[in-house]
């Protein structure tokens, strides 16, 4: 019985000691983190943002032929600096020559032919003028007949008339001459004043006949006028068809000459297409600059627009660094940077940023930046490498260490510290000093509290975790 009452007993004890040990690992477990802690605090950012890149230009040319041929001479090599409107290089050129002299001579017999088309031209324009004074003449010939018709018509008129007074006066002599031969026969006058009326009567009958003729003669002049009119009408109608053919030839010949003239058009077109495709045998240099590389040799045979240097200008040259895309809204166009390059590691060379491109790259996620030299050195090389850091402007603005950021799937937050437990709060910031200090744009205010250096409590299952804190003491105060 005793020895049932110690293996109780002994039980008792052991069940108690464990129940000691598991409180107390459970409160080992359960008691909170401790965390450092720091505020967000107003100070002064001096950003400093480094990239790294290449020595470029802006203005880099690749110097190539225009048309097809074969070099013949280059008269440039690497490293050689050229002027503007200095010649690079030559093709050959005697199919040019040729065109050209084709293109002279066609323009020569266009020139020749104008000179013979005005010639004859004039000649058409005399033969007008000649066929409208002849015209003329013929018309004023017409006038002067239909008023010669006018008057011989007239003299019928009066003849017409001359034969009526005559042919009154005879039938009154014939009257009387028969009156007074009765007279006579009856012894009732002389024979002296018989034959004396008989004789007015004969006189009266001449009259009668002259009237007559005149009439006549005046009716044959009327049909002489009408015939040389119709005569003339017809000469009119000719010389009218003669102009009329004049004028006609005149104006084809004013054609012809037009048409000439745009041949000389064309052969001057031609002539001059043709010495420009020669001058473009002729490479030069469209820029002040220096030979990058050659990639041809005299005698290859190239085709339009194949490389045969590469030009570059110097007054163009800078630096293309890549830095993050994260920092894109930290600095602008105009922010100063320091420049390294590999082969003066030990003098930093000051510049500015010149140009930010606008578009990042999609693998790196880096954004590509050039910097221009305020005074570059003497003999760069493009494609050198370089180290830069772009130094924006200092601003004040909320600030937090930038050990307390923490990356996440939708961008940086930190731990915020609210009534002694976690959350996560998502950030947007913005410049990032030299000194490890980032700036707040958005998600927390001044004085809130943040984890510095998170370390084993970066893992977003510890959101809500209770934490005890204390404040980091290395922290920078406001300024």
């Amino acid at each position: 019985m005793r020895g049932q009452h110690k293996k109780i007993l002994f039980r008792t004890i052991l069940a108690f000691g464990v129940i000691v040990v598991l409180g107390g690992f459970s409160l080992f477990l359960l008691r909170p983190a401790q965390v450092t802690v720091t505020a967000v605090r107003i100070r002064e950012i001096r950003p400093s943002i480094q990239g790294i890149g290449t020595v470029e230009s802006k203005n880099v040319v690749m110097v190539a032929s225009k048309v097809a041929g074969r070099i013949i001479a280059i008269n440039a090599d690497q490293g050689d600096s050229v002027s503007s409107g200095q010649v690079l290089a030559a093709l050959e050129d005697t199919e040019a020559q040729a065109e050209i002299e084709r293109a002279e001579a066609s323009l020569q017999r266009s020139r020749s032919s104008v000179e013979v088309q005005r010639s004859a031209i004039q000649r058409s324009s005399s033969g007008v003028e000649i066929q409208r004074t002849v015209l003329q003449k013929t018309k004023a010939n017409a006038e002067v007949l239909i008023t010669g018709l006018r008057k011989a018509k007239s003299a019928v008129a009066v003849a017409e008339t001359a034969i009526s007074k005559a042919r009154v006066v005879q039938q009154q002599a014939q009257t009387n001459a028969a009156r007074w031969r009765r007279l006579y026969d009856s012894g009732d006058t002389s024979k002296m004043d018989t034959e004396e009326r008989l004789t007015q009567a004969k006189a009266a009958d001449e009259d009668l006949n002259n009237a007559v003729a005149q009439r006549n003669t005046a009716l044959e002049e009327v049909r002489n006028v009408e015939s040389q009119i119709k005569a003339a009408a017809e000469e009119i109608r000719q010389a009218e068809a003669q102009l009329k053919a004049a004028n006609d030839d005149y104006e084809i010949q004013k054609k012809s000459l037009q048409v000439i003239e745009q041949d000389i058009s064309t052969a001057e077109a031609a002539l001059d297409s043709a010495t420009a495709r020669k001058a473009d045998n002729t490479i030069i240099s469209q820029t002040t600059g220096f030979i990058v590389s050659r990639e041809l040799e005299p005698g290859a045979v190239v085709n339009p627009g194949t490389p045969i240097l590469k030009l570059a200008d110097p007054t163009t040259i800078w630096a293309t660094v890549y830095v993050d895309e994260l920092y894109a809204r930290s600095f602008e166009v105009g922010d100063s940077a320091e420049i390294t390059l590999r082969s003066m590691q030990t003098n930093s060379l000051s510049g500015k940023v010149a140009r930010i491109r606008r578009e990042s790259d999609r693998v790196t996620e880096q954004l590509a930046v050039d910097i221009s030299f305020d005074k570059a050195p003497e003999n760069l090389r493009l494609g050198e490498q370089i180290e830069a850091v772009i130094k924006p402007k200092s601003r004040t603005a909320k600030a937090i260490p930038a050990s307390a950021l923490l990356p996440s799937k939708e961008g940086f937050g930190v731990w915020a510290v609210n009534d002694g437990r976690l959350k996560f709060t998502k950030l947007q910031i913005g410049l990032v000093d030299s000194s490890g200090w980032t700036e707040v744009v958005s998600g927390l205010e001044e004085g809130e509290k943040v984890v510095v250096s998170p370390g084993k409590l970066t893992d977003s299952s510890n959101e809500g975790r209770s934490v005890s804190t204390i404040e980091d003491k290395t922290a920078e105060p406001p300024k």
